[in-house]
């Protein structure tokens, strides 16, 4: 996992730098709040889907991928994101469609996450988004994908 902003992107060693210069090309030539809700293609392998939802109480499922990093971004609200290193059980084998495996963690930590924060999973990394911080919330989201170079 990692921490940061726009101006660190650069130290994140979970991205290549293909993929930081597609992260940073899309903030630069879209207006984040004016965007439409979608999917939006940055590469053959990457993209980026913009959603919104109302931040809810933690049911305690995370979710972890095998194929993409996942780049959290809020661009509207805020919400808290718990993470774990590992889950202690898995509740739903892996779905290669949605890239995605769900089960429960033991030791969690969390962020709170509004807009300008950036926060990275690695694969494998078991997370959960959409958290209530304040009181209920509704949060637009950029989630970039970003396929994991199988030959790195």
């Amino acid at each position: 996992m990692w921490i940061g902003d726009l101006k660190t992107l650069d130290e994140c060693s979970l991205l290549s730098k293909r993929d930081i210069e597609q992260v940073r090309r899309f903030f630069q030539e879209n207006d984040l709040q004016k965007l439409e809700f979608g999917t939006y293609t940055l590469s053959r392998n990457n993209f980026v889907n913009v959603f919104e939802y109302s931040t809810e109480k933690n049911n305690g499922l995370y979710e972890a991928h095998k194929k993409y990093v996942d780049i959290h971004y809020v661009i509207a609200g805020e919400e808290k994101v718990f993470y774990a290193q590992n889950f202690s059980k898995i509740k739903q084998d892996y779905d290669e469609n949605d890239d995605a495996y769900l089960g429960m963690v033991d030791d969690e930590k969390s962020i709170s996450l509004s807009s300008v924060k950036i926060i990275i999973f690695d694969i494998n990394e078991p997370h959960k988004a959409g958290v209530v911080l304040n009181g209920s919330s509704l949060v637009k989201k950029a989630v970039f994908k970003m396929e994991r170079d199988r030959n790195a």
